[in-house]
C-alpha cells in the first residue's frame, strides 16, 4: 500500500490525499495516514504542507 501510494505522488505537483486516493482506488483517510507516515520520513522525499484544513503532498526534485 505504501508503494502504491508514493508511486501515485508528482515531483514538484502538490495532490491531495484525495486526488491521489481517486487515482489508486483507496479511502482518503487511509492515503492522508499513509502520506503523513511517509512524509515523516524524511528519507522518502516527500513533502507536505497544510493550508487550512487541506493537506498537499508531492515529491521532493
Amino acid at each position: 500500500m505504501l508503494d502504491e501510494v508514493k508511486a501515485a505522488l508528482k515531483v514538484c505537483e502538490p495532490q491531495t490525499p484525495t486526488e491521489i486516493a481517486k487515482k489508486i482506488n483507496r479511502d482518503r483517510r487511509t492515503v492522508q495516514t499513509r502520506l503523513l507516515q511517509l512524509a515523516l520520513d524524511e528519507k522518502n522525499g516527500i513533502l507536505y504542507k497544510k493550508i487550512g484544513p487541506y493537506y498537499l503532498f508531492w515529491l521532493k526534485p
